[in-house]
């Protein structure tokens, strides 16, 4: 009964709101219904940093009367567990991150239909006029297609790379709660990004900043290879390599006699997402060469309304692989 009641209470709370506290939103587009789990899904989030808010509006709303144990996972299962208890008297019952997040990861790819997609060329690399391949920039990498889901054993080995504070790199090997392996990681992903814009915008918030991001220009902050060796084609022929990729980022600021002359804010936010997302992005190439899988799968809250580092990461993954590789995202980002 006291179960029941639970699930009602927290379905009307959810059901009615859109927003909740400092920084709770809900992301109702993501809702759905489990037939098989018998319940619905709601999504809500908001930044760690707003715990104890959280706490007081789930008891100031009632919802912790009928709820004595609640399943969690992430390190803020072991930082807050003590402050639910003590404010509200539930216990957490704490969930392997990674196993938790694997077996999510199969269930929605199972369970529901168009959940997986890339983004691929607005235009084909074969021109209308010749059958001659074509260059295709990454900034047309814009147009989104749906993918295949889980469907037999051929779909693995797979990778996963979350991207959340830091950045882990799972090898998952097949179904079941122990065929995957965490087999490494980077120090730079979501909070990296976050931690460099609080300190070189005025953001006040991860949504804000990505906003200003995306009319940003990076390359009056990025050093570009034609910044280095010029346009002349047969140079560039030699080295293999197109003008207009990165050589080093932040790297046009170092010879600058003023490093902030000419640079707004959100060509900063840009580059430092684009500094992020291409870091991550080529470990992630190379994680997938190691094990010889086709298959990437980005996840996390960095990704989250975050088309700008989608589209990079299936243009970086695509060009490192010559085609061979796909990046793949899960509607369910996050």
């Amino acid at each position: 009964h006291s179960h029941r009641a639970a699930l009602d209470e927290f379905y009307k709370f959810a059901n009615e709101h859109n927003t909740f506290g400092q920084s709770g939103i809900k992301e109702p587009h993501l809702s759905f219904q489990s037939r098989s789990l018998g319940g619905s899904f709601h999504f809500i989030h908001f930044e760690t940093r707003h715990m104890p808010s959280a706490i007081d509006l789930i008891s100031e709303n009632g919802l912790a009367q009928n709820i004595k144990n609640m399943g969690c996972t992430g390190g803020g299962a072991h930082k807050y567990s003590e402050m639910w208890r003590s404010r509200v008297n539930i216990n957490m019952i704490k969930q392997a991150e990674m196993a938790s997040l694997v077996a999510g990861i199969e269930f929605v790819l199972k369970s529901l239909v168009g959940e997986c997609f890339t983004f691929k060329p607005q235009r084909s690399p074969l021109s209308s006029s010749s059958s001659s391949p074509r260059k295709i920039t990454e900034e047309e990498w814009s147009r989104k297609v749906q993918r295949d889901s889980i469907r037999d054993r051929t779909t693995y080995p797979y990778i996963v790379v979350s991207i959340g504070t830091g950045v882990s790199f799972i090898r998952v090997d097949g179904p079941g709660p122990s065929q995957f392996e965490r087999v490494t990681g980077s120090t730079i992903g979501g909070g990296t990004y976050w931690g460099l814009c609080r300190l070189l915008t005025d953001c006040e918030t991860f949504e804000d900043v990505l906003q200003l991001a995306e009319m940003g220009d990076s390359g009056k902050v990025d050093m570009l290879v034609k910044d280095i060796y010029g346009t002349n084609p047969e140079a560039l022929r030699k080295l293999k390599l197109p003008g207009n990729i990165v050589a080093s980022s932040f790297g046009k600021l170092a010879s600058k006699n003023n490093p902030s002359d000419g640079i707004d804010q959100k060509d900063l936010a840009r580059a430092i997402l684009m500094m992020t997302t291409n870091n991550i992005a080529h470990i992630a190439y190379l994680t997938a060469r190691l094990y010889k899988t086709s298959r990437i799968y980005f996840i996390g809250n960095f990704l989250r309304h975050n088309n700008v580092s989608c589209q990079r990461l299936s243009y970086s993954i695509d060009y490192w692989s010559n085609g061979t590789v796909e990046g793949l995202f899960l509607e369910h980002e996050g």
